[in-house]
């Protein structure tokens, strides 16, 4: 949660399946299984990096997102692109005007 007073944070609640304890984190958890050639990729990563493998994971599926979301907005703005009419269209500025900002 942003930095909202009185804002509720929302806790998770784990149980770790090596020690049998409950967790409470404020983030959720995903438990991932890998391949050994590609565990010691991120492995390496992580220690080229600083990182935990934790973190790096993190960062990857982050950037794998933002790709992913990349490519969709890609794809949306092509399909609407074909459907564009552009008489109807208003430039930079009559866009402004209209918004009154």
């Amino acid at each position: 949660m942003s930095g909202r007073s009185g804002a509720k944070k929302r806790l998770f609640w784990f149980i770790t399946y090596d020690t049998f304890h409950a967790m409470s984190t404020k983030q959720p958890r995903v438990m991932v299984v890998l391949e050994k050639p590609l565990y010691r990729w991120v492995r390496n990563l992580a220690k080229r990096d600083g990182l935990s493998l934790s973190s790096k994971l993190r960062d990857l599926v982050r950037e794998a997102y933002e790709n992913y979301e990349d490519r969709y907005w890609a794809r949306e703005g092509s399909r609407r692109l074909k459907t564009l009419k552009r008489s109807a269209a208003l430039s930079h500025e009559e866009f402004w005007k209209k918004a009154d900002l």
